[in-house]
């Protein structure tokens, strides 16, 4: 976990350093986006770089700041019907889960997709405003990718509730999932760590010839199945 951590603020910085020279000084959106991407990637690169080890606390605000740009820039996705980011925060509630980072952060980073996509469903249904912010490609550019006048064009109510439906279902799904899983191989994990423990003493008590001493052990100790 530590060096895919290492390596994706390597690539992160390296990646976003070299984009925001190629930023459209006209666009401070994508001026945003790079520079929170950057920031988080370098801070994570050094972070790890410096203390050679996860820092659960500072992992999980990066998490937040990785997760805002992930909607940024599906905000502009969405809008150019281009290929959607969002699905990325499944890569980093696995993340949360496998490093136990904490359930604090897990639960706000499923709060801010689901809510997102729940808005992105009710624009796509009634055009209330979400997609006509001015930082936002022009009419004229949607058009090059949809016909409709005030693009992209509103889909009708059942379709986007369907939508909506079908993905969050999907990604609470995966969720739970994973989240038994890393469970279950965590718990493993603690009784592997428990059985070496008892396995260390027992050998510490024979190596004196004290029976009594590695037989409390073997009976009292939690050990896994052979």
């Amino acid at each position: 976990g530590k060096k895919i951590l290492f390596y994706s603020g390597a690539v992160g910085s390296l990646m976003y350093g070299f984009s925001l020279s190629t930023v459209d000084p006209d666009s401070p959106l994508q001026l945003v986006q790079v520079t929170l991407g950057l920031v988080a990637s370098a801070a994570l690169f050094t972070q790890l770089l410096i203390t050679k080890a996860i820092v659960p606390s500072f992992v999980e605000a990066i998490m937040y700041i990785v997760g805002v740009v992930l909607l940024l820039y599906d905000y502009q996705a969405v809008v150019m019907n281009n290929t959607r980011y969002w699905v990325a925060f499944v890569i980093l509630i696995d993340v949360c889960l496998v490093l136990q980072i904490g359930s604090r952060s897990t639960r706000c980073l499923i709060a801010m997709v689901l809510t997102w996509l729940l808005l992105t469903s009710i624009e796509s249904a009634f055009r209330f405003g979400l997609y006509d912010f001015s930082p936002l490609p022009s009419y004229s550019e949607r058009r090059e990718v949809t016909d409709c006048p005030k693009p992209p064009c509103a889909s009708p109510v059942l379709s986007a509730v369907s939508n909506y439906g079908s993905v969050a279902s999907i990604f609470l799904l995966d969720f739970y999932f994973t989240r038994g899983f890393a469970h279950d191989l965590q718990k493993e994990h603690e009784k592997m760590n428990q059985a070496i423990d008892a396995a260390q003493h027992i050998a510490t008590s024979l190596s004196r010839f004290d029976l009594e001493a590695a037989e409390a052990i073997i009976s009292t100790a939690s050990l896994p199945p052979p």
